[in-house]
């Protein structure tokens, strides 16, 4: 860790902290972003799996299936790889600022309410 770094880990707050200044709508928007992501970070580690073992030989039935299904259908591929990584960086984009913009405006209300207070 960088010296200028561990300043700002010591002032991240974490969401669970936050939650009390999140109303119910935006901690569904937050979690169904928080899916989201999930959900394509595992597309992403699944069609990269395909990759490698199309690469590589196998004895295992299941994944000469799975390795004969790919190929057959043409899975893996220049294109479809271009589009799921075009795909994953335009949903990360729109769902990292939904997140980022949740998260300031909870942080922004706890300020608020906690110097608010002590006036």
């Amino acid at each position: 860790m960088f010296p200028k770094e561990s300043q700002y880990i010591k002032n991240y707050i974490s969401i669970r902290e936050l939650s009390e200044y999140i109303n119910i709508n935006d901690q569904m928007k937050f979690l169904n972003t928080l899916i989201i992501n999930i959900v394509m970070y595992l597309i992403a580690v699944g069609y990269v799996f395909l990759w490698i073992m199309s690469l590589l030989s196998s004895n295992d039935e299941v994944i000469k299936v799975i390795i004969d299904f790919s190929k057959k259908y043409s899975v893996v591929s220049f294109g479809n790889t271009v589009g799921l990584f075009s795909l994953l960086i335009a949903v990360y984009t729109v769902t990292y600022s939904q997140q980022n913009k949740i998260y300031d405006k909870a942080l922004e209300e706890s300020y608020d309410k906690t110097y608010s207070s002590k006036d």
